[in-house]
């Protein structure tokens, strides 16, 4: 039997689950909402797996995404995982995550700033 052949007749892998998309919205935005908690508590190593879950869910920042129940809130992961590197002191990381983290809505923005500024003190101080 052919290679192609066999790999027509093999089962499916168990381990690869299909999401239908309202589950996989439930999902990322379950680990976002529990990431954006634990960082209030400033529980960095809590949030961090929380936001690459939720990353490697769905990648795409977005102002107002919609969830489940109309209802809407910001998602960007990739902005607040840099916050949580830099707390951590994953300084590489957390300019990486940063410059991944697409245009941010108004009050984010005012607060990158501050958050870029810490960022950049950050990379000077592991230069010296």
């Amino acid at each position: 039997m052919s290679p192609s052949a066999r790999a027509q007749t093999r089962p499916a892998d168990p381990r690869v689950i299909a999401i239908p998309d309202a589950d996989r919205e439930e999902i990322w935005s379950v680990r976002y909402n529990k990431a954006l908690d634990a960082i209030k508590k400033q529980q960095w190593d809590v949030a961090i797996p929380l936001l690459q879950t939720a990353i490697a869910i769905d990648p795409t920042p977005e102002v107002n995404r919609k969830i489940n129940k109309g209802a809407s809130e910001h998602y960007f992961p990739q902005y607040h995982l840099s916050i949580a590197y830099l707390k951590t002191g994953q300084i590489a990381k957390a300019r990486q995550l940063f410059n991944a983290r697409g245009p941010l809505p108004p009050k984010l923005a005012e607060e990158a700033k501050t958050f870029e500024q810490d960022l950049i003190k950050a990379e000077q101080q592991g230069r010296q």
